[in-house]
């Protein structure tokens, strides 16, 4: 959801917990969070069998959100401490962080777009969110000259800007949309499939939700991370069972096939030579389809002492609708 955690600071009379137990916590958390994206994008490097696609969507997203924890740790670490230097890499990691939670939605919103099997005004769809995509990283490319969203006093410790919703306004309105499609083409999704959707779209408003009342733990991270390794791991699993759905029709029809090519070799003439009590000449034959089935069809027999009848038959296509068509006649 939104671009950057929230992070609290100069409200020191209100924690629950110290900060120095906060921090830990939240180290803990970014730690786990890297950890496993690095896993899950390893996983999916190593899976072959996962439609190519699939694949790079979800090297990309796993990367990215390495990309949004990693920016955010570095924010922690750095803020608050002197020099100018400090001063460019915050604002360089912090437009990182906020960029990344803005293609993150990008992403799944295109993700359950594709899903969602979305025939008409899919093309319409996808400008919206490349628009939407654009104006979050100009606001983002202004504030860095107009200090609206987010901003650093002279000691290098964050605030919010004035205009600090803006950072949150085309996520969310790509998280409309998500949830549009979802109720609306809902029957074009598995239900387990779509329940992993809703768990990513609700888990992190939940999480700021609970934050609000949890004063220095950063839950939108294990929230982010969690859901997304969830969403990962259902529609992998759904993969996975399609793809061990068409090997086993695949070796159906391998199966039937190899018994078609057994059936119609068998109907032609194998022995020779045909007629080994006529010397005086000879016959042989012999059929090598295209595919597993061809339509090509050959036969040869006496039909009396001094004349020899020779059939030759071919149907036009390939594979098993041609000896369907053949076997008649």
């Amino acid at each position: 959801m939104g671009g950057e955690a929230l992070t609290p600071h100069k409200k020191q009379a209100k924690p629950v917990l110290s900060m120095s137990t906060a921090n830990l916590i939240n180290f803990f958390f970014i730690a786990v969070g890297i950890g496993v994206c690095g896993l899950c994008f390893m996983q999916i490097t190593s899976s072959k069998h996962l439609r190519k696609e699939i694949r790079r969507y979800f090297q990309v997203f796993f990367l990215t959100l390495i990309v949004y924890i990693s920016a955010h740790l570095a924010r922690q670490l750095m803020d608050g401490l002197p020099g100018n230097g400090v001063r460019t890499a915050l604002c360089i990691v912090t437009f990182l962080e906020m960029l990344a939670a803005g293609f993150m939605a990008f992403m799944m919103s295109i993700l359950v777009l594709t899903a969602s099997r979305v025939k008409e005004n899919a093309k319409r769809f996808q400008i919206i969110l490349l628009t939407l995509l654009g104006v979050h990283t100009v606001l983002l490319a202004a504030n860095l000259f107009g200090n609206f969203i987010y901003y650093f006093d002279e000691s290098n410790v964050y605030h919010r800007g004035p205009q600090y919703i803006l950072s949150n306004v085309c996520p969310l309105v790509m998280l409309l949309i998500d949830s549009y499609l979802l109720i609306r083409y809902r029957d074009n999704i598995t239900p387990r499939v779509r329940f992993a959707f809703w768990i990513y779209q609700i888990a992190p408003i939940a999480a700021i939700a609970i934050q609000s009342f949890t004063y220095g733990i950063q839950f939108i991270i294990f929230a982010t991370v969690g859901a997304a390794v969830y969403m990962f791991s259902v529609i992998i699993r759904d993969q996975n069972e399609r793809y061990e759905q068409q090997q086993k029709e695949t070796a159906r029809l391998g199966t039937e096939l190899s018994m078609a090519t057994d059936i119609q070799a068998s109907q032609l003439p194998r022995l020779f030579p045909a007629f080994p009590n006529r010397p005086e000449f000879d016959v042989f034959a012999s059929m090598d389809p295209a595919k597993e089935v061809g339509g090509d069809f050959y036969d040869f027999f006496m039909i009396d002492n001094d004349h020899i009848g020779l059939v030759m038959a071919d149907v036009s296509g390939k594979g098993i609708p041609r000896p369907a068509r053949r076997w008649p006649m």
